[in-house]
C-alpha cells in the first residue's frame, strides 16, 4: 500500500483557509480524505465546504470540533490519521486546523507519530500557512493602504518564517502542484521557534512592535464581558489527589513549580503591540486579581 501525502492547512481566524481548500477540491483529482477541526461545539468550516457537493464527490470528510488538534483533541487527531491510512481507496489528506492552532505543536506530533510507528501509511509532505495581506497590513503597519503593501507585508512574513515559499493568490485560486508534493516535510529546516524569536526582535527594531509577558499563580477575579474563558487542558491541581502525587513523582520540573496554595495554575498572558504603557497594563491586571 502507497504511503499517503498529508497536507496541514493553517491560519488565523478568517485568513482564508476554508476557501483555499474549497478550490483545492475544485482541482483535486485524486480521492481524498478530509479532516477539518474547529475549536467550537459547531464546526463552521465543516458546514461551508459541504455546501460544495461537487467538490465534494471524491471526498471522505471527517470533522473534529471542541477543541484543538495542537492540544485537546491531539490524540484523536493522530487516531482519526491512523484509520484514514488504512483506507485503500484514500490517496491523500488534506487536515484544516483550528485558526487557533499552533502548526508546529501538530507537525511535532504528527512526526512524533511516524517516528514511532514507521509501519504507517501517512507521512507529513506540507504545511500550508493562508495569510490575509490586507489584515496582516492594517494590525501590522497601519490602516492606509499604498501601491507597496504587498511587498512590505512579505517582509513581515519573511520576519517569520525566512525559508518557506510565497504564493501570492486572490480568493484562494491557486495551482494545487504548487502547495502538495510528495516529499517528506523537513520540520528542521522551518523550524518554528527561531524563526519567532528572529521575528520578535526584526519587528521591534524595524516597526516599534515589542511584547512582554505577563505571569501570576494568583487567579483573576473577573475577565470583562468582552473576554470569554476556554478549557484548552487540565491542571494537575484540578485533578484528584492519587493523580496528583502520581504526576508529581514522575516529573521534576512540574515538583519544582508547584505552588502550596495553588498548583500548577498559573496566568500566562503575551502582549504583543507597539505604543503601550507597561506598567498601567500590569497595573490594571493586578486590579483584577482575586
Amino acid at each position: 500500500m502507497n504511503k499517503k501525502p498529508v497536507t496541514l492547512i493553517t491560519g488565523y481566524l478568517g485568513s482564508g483557509k476554508t476557501t483555499l481548500l474549497n478550490e483545492i477540491l475544485r482541482q483535486e483529482k485524486r480521492h481524498v480524505a478530509l479532516i477539518v477541526n474547529d475549536m467550537g461545539s459547531i464546526n463552521i468550516d465543516a458546514a461551508i465546504i459541504k455546501k460544495n457537493g461537487s467538490a465534494l464527490a471524491q471526498s471522505e470528510m471527517y470533522e473534529m470540533q471542541n477543541g484543538c488538534i495542537c492540544c485537546t483533541l491531539r490524540d484523536e487527531f493522530i487516531e482519526q490519521v491512523e484509520k484514514i491510512s488504512e483506507k485503500e481507496d484514500i490517496e491523500c489528506v488534506f487536515v484544516e486546523a483550528s485558526g487557533i492552532s499552533d502548526p508546529g505543536a501538530i507537525a511535532a506530533s504528527f512526526l512524533a507519530f511516524e517516528k514511532e510507528k514507521p509501519e504507517t501509511n501517512v507521512y507529513l509532505s506540507n504545511i500550508v500557512t493562508v495569510v490575509d495581506a490586507d489584515r496582516i497590513y492594517r494590525e501590522f503597519l497601519t490602516d492606509l493602504l499604498d501601491k507597496s503593501q504587498l511587498d512590505q507585508v512579505e517582509k513581515i512574513i519573511r520576519d517569520f518564517q525566512p525559508k518557506a515559499e510565497i504564493i501570492k493568490t486572490s480568493q484562494g485560486k491557486v495551482e494545487i502542484d504548487s502547495i502538495t508534493s510528495k516529499e517528506k516535510f523537513n520540520y528542521e529546516m522551518v523550524d518554528s521557534s527561531s524563526a519567532i524569536q528572529k521575528a520578535i526582535n526584526s519587528l521591534s527594531d524595524e516597526y516599534g512592535i515589542s511584547s512582554f509577558s505577563y505571569e501570576y499563580k494568583k487567579p483573576f477575579d473577573q475577565a470583562g464581558r468582552n473576554s470569554s474563558v476556554m478549557a484548552v487542558a487540565y491542571w494537575v491541581a484540578a485533578l484528584d489527589e492519587k493523580t496528583q502525587k502520581e504526576c508529581l513523582e514522575g516529573d521534576e520540573e512540574l515538583r519544582s513549580s508547584w505552588d502550596p496554595e495553588y498548583g500548577d495554575r498559573i496566568n500566562q498572558i503575551v502582549f504583543i503591540g507597539k505604543n503601550y504603557n507597561k506598567s498601567k497594563i500590569i497595573s490594571r491586571l493586578e486590579q483584577c486579581l482575586a
